[in-house]
């Protein structure tokens, strides 16, 4: 697949230049399943939603979405080593994405 965006994704693309838009989930689960299984699971959602599986292709001065060959969503497990640790997480998460 591989599409230029429309207006409204052009305006985002933009905006994003100047206040980026990006999360950075943390969990903690009490009796979390082994890793693996969530990240088949997240692989179940990838294959069901095409947006998972592609990225913006900068090209001759416009954006397309284009499909990803081997897309690999960003999934770890991390120790805990304090209540306080999952800010520092946090923060160097949003600092590699700006």
């Amino acid at each position: 697949m591989k599409r230029e965006l429309g207006s409204l994704e052009r305006a985002l693309v933009v905006s994003g230049r100047y206040a980026p838009f990006h999360s950075v989930y943390i969990l903690q689960l009490e009796s979390p399943p082994p890793s693996q299984i969530i990240g088949k699971a997240l692989k179940f959602l990838q294959k069901r939603h095409p947006f998972l599986r592609a990225r913006l292709l900068p090209e001759n001065g416009k954006y397309y979405f284009a499909s990803l060959v081997d897309p690999v969503l960003p999934f770890r497990v991390l120790p805990r080593w304090n209540d306080t640790h999952w800010v520092k997480v946090a923060e160097m998460e949003l600092q590699a994405q700006s």
